[in-house]
């Protein structure tokens, strides 16, 4: 995990940008030339080019999903995550298995839709034990750790233990969804972060 200062957290999110958008348009184009329709089309023809570039303008904006997940991936990857251990509302708009009509969805669409890659992208798992356990002594029972007297070290300990189980879970996403876009990249010719 790789936390970075402000300065080069924004230079890194504005690159990934830069070579998303391209990403995005390199797709457009491979989809739009794999298209039976212009196979034996007049491509010097005014109205022809225009339909073409028309269609991947459109193709560009339909495939933004997939641009949206990699920026996603990059500032989870590149942030403290402490925060999404007391609210994962963030992670729900992603795709856990608990998420329903989440980023993942979309873009698994798009995967099946336009066969981009074979493989499908999964969804975060989360850890069975988080913060809506009532108690310090009951996190700590549950990851079977000793109970102390002193109540700020239970909550230290708790709260570590609950954090490195939930950044496991991210990490693991984060892995395989580097692994999904380094099969785009290979497929399409692109640059997308992995």
């Amino acid at each position: 995990m790789a936390y970075f200062s402000k300065d080069i957290y924004d230079r890194k999110r504005d690159y990934a940008y830069r070579i998303s958008n391209e990403g995005l348009e390199k797709i457009a184009l491979y989809l739009v030339a794999e298209n039976p329709k212009y196979k034996n089309a007049d491509l010097d023809d005014e109205n022809v080019q225009n339909e073409i570039d028309k269609e991947i303008e459109d193709l560009i904006y339909e495939l933004e999903p997939i641009a949206e997940l990699s920026h996603k991936r990059h500032e989870i990857h590149s942030t403290n995550r402490r925060h999404f251990i007391v609210d994962s509302s963030d992670l729900h708009k992603i795709g856990t298995e608990y998420s329903d009509g989440c980023l993942i969805d979309d873009v698994n669409e798009l995967n099946k839709k336009y066969s981009l890659v074979d493989e499908k992208l999964r969804y975060i798992s989360l850890p069975e034990c988080d913060m809506d356990i009532d108690s310090d002594e009951e996190i700590l029972d549950y990851y079977g750790e000793d109970v102390s007297e002193d109540e700020d070290e239970n909550h230290e300990k708790a709260y570590e233990l609950l954090f490195e189980d939930w950044d496991d879970c991210i990490n693991k996403w984060s892995d395989s969804v580097r692994q999904w876009f380094k099969e785009i990249n290979k497929k399409f010719d692109t640059d997308f972060p992995d």
